[in-house]
């Protein structure tokens, strides 16, 4: 091709969703396209799935195609929640976005992108995929999760509070990148 953006991708379900497939929205001479993921309820895991029991959608980190898309993951429902229930490293300039209704748990745990790729953390989101943002007065990001981008913006917000460990912006490749922005609101 000559030219053109990579696409975009949804994946819906109402109640359950069970996602495993291949997505490469990658454009060459564009920008990356987008994979959205819409169920209730959403817990992440990287080897232990048994963490997850009782969400409406259990998401396997190695099988979310984050090397090769944007990822948003957001909740359907006004009282739905998103789980990090297993850290996970991986190198992507792709972003990861998660998107809660509800609340939004990092259950401590680190998810570290090693090249460059960004993140957007919402609790209490608004319903827009365009320009996520936060509304009502319930949502937080809760559990002191740690993140690292590795040049990549981290942004998170919240309709009430949000509670982090660890952000780390800063270049490790000593290329002369910058560090990423961090933009925290709750």
């Amino acid at each position: 091709a000559n030219g053109g953006n990579g696409g975009f991708v949804e994946v819906s379900g109402k109640d359950r969703l069970v996602f495993s497939s291949f997505v490469d929205t990658r454009a060459p001479k564009g920008r990356v396209g987008t994979l959205l993921l819409d169920p209730s309820g959403v817990c992440l895991y990287d080897s232990n799935s048994a963490l997850c029991s009782g969400y409406g959608a259990t998401f396997d980190w190695n099988l979310l195609n984050l090397g090769t898309t944007d990822v948003t993951i957001d909740t359907s429902g006004s009282t739905d929640d998103i789980l990090v229930a297993e850290g996970y490293s991986w190198a992507s300039t792709y972003d990861l976005r998660l998107l809660a209704h509800r609340h939004l748990d990092t259950n401590g745990q680190t998810l570290n992108n090693s090249a460059g790729g960004g993140f957007l953390l919402v609790a209490g989101w608004n319903g827009d995929t365009t320009v996520p943002g936060t509304t009502g007065s319930v949502g937080n990001i809760l559990g002191g999760g740690h993140f690292v981008t590795n040049g990549g913006a981290f942004t998170a917000m919240a309709a009430n509070n949000v509670t982090l460990g660890n952000i780390t912006t800063s270049a490790t490749n000593n290329d002369g990148s910058n560090a990423g922005d961090i933009a925290v609101t709750g």
